[in-house]
C-alpha cells in the first residue's frame, strides 16, 4: 500500500482512538468528523486493519468492533485517546462523537 498522507493518518488515529474509548467505530464517525466521502471512510479502516488495527467489521450490526485482544496502534491509554478525540473536537468542531 501506498504511503499514507498526513491527513490519512490523523483520520486512522481518530479510529484508533474511537475504539481505545468507545470499543466501536462506524464509517460515518469518520465522514462526520473529517467531512470525507463513504468511499474514503472505508479506505481509511481498511488501511487501519491492514497496518495492524485489532478490530473487525460485525455485518448483523453494521459496525467495526475492537478484538478481544485490542492494542492501540497510536495511544498508550484511553485517557491519551481520549485527549486526543478532544483536541479534534477543538480543531474540527464536533461534540457528539
Amino acid at each position: 500500500m501506498s504511503e499514507s498522507t498526513k491527513s490519512q493518518i490523523i483520520r486512522q488515529k481518530f479510529i484508533d482512538a474511537t475504539f481505545s474509548t468507545r470499543g466501536t467505530a462506524i464509517r460515518a464517525d469518520v465522514q462526520d468528523m473529517f467531512g470525507v466521502s463513504a468511499p474514503t471512510a472505508t479506505r481509511d479502516f481498511t488501511r487501519y486493519l491492514d497496518d495492524g488495527g485489532n478490530a473487525q467489521f460485525i455485518y448483523q450490526r453494521g459496525q467495526y468492533e475492537r478484538d478481544y485482544h485490542f492494542k492501540s496502534l497510536y495511544f498508550k491509554s484511553a485517557e491519551e485517546a481520549t485527549r486526543f478525540l478532544d483536541s479534534l473536537r477543538h480543531v474540527y468542531g464536533m461534540h457528539t462523537i
